[in-house]
């Protein structure tokens, strides 16, 4: 199993998923939340909490080509391993519990996030700083900001227009 990436290769890891991936990991492993908190904050059960998160961390090991892409699971299988994921994470005996085979890179990447959990929410935090700063973005958000002005003046216009 490779050994987990500097902190910066997996925040841009992180950052490369679909925003809802990402924020869904960053929930459960990077603030500590339990799987009732999470559940609670997305509305849904812990299992269904629990199998997202599993969808979640397989995406980001495929992404670091911990895993390859394309394995799908039967509903039962899922609900199994995303059971066994969680077990895999809560305990004094995580650490040695047994866990299926196809579980042990989601396991040993979930541990590894939350053993690196402050320093790569600083690298995330970092990056996002960096790229609202960035010229694309400026540009972006300077385009929006003369959109609603648009939009603002011409509703502005119809609106005085018709009560002349």
């Amino acid at each position: 199993m490779p050994s987990l990436p500097g902190t910066d290769a997996l925040s841009a890891a992180l950052r490369a998923l679909p925003p809802r991936t990402a924020r869904l990991l960053e929930v459960r492993l990077l603030e500590g939340r339990s799987l009732p908190e999470c559940a609670d904050l997305y509305g849904i059960s812990p299992e269904a909490f629990a199998i997202h998160q599993l969808r979640a961390t397989r995406a980001l090991a495929e992404q670091l080509g911990w895993v390859a892409g394309g394995t799908r699971w039967s509903g039962d299988e899922e609900a199994r391993l995303a059971s066994g994921l969680q077990s895999a994470l809560v305990g004094a005996s995580a650490s040695t519990q047994e866990h299926p085979r196809e579980l042990a890179p989601l396991v040993e990447l979930s541990r590894g996030i939350r053993a690196e959990a402050e320093a790569l929410r600083r690298a995330l935090r970092a990056s996002e700083e960096s790229e609202a700063r960035a010229p694309k973005r400026l540009r972006e958000e300077r385009l929006q900001q003369a959109a609603v002005v648009a939009l603002v003046a011409l509703t502005l216009y119809f609106l005085l227009r018709g009560e002349s």
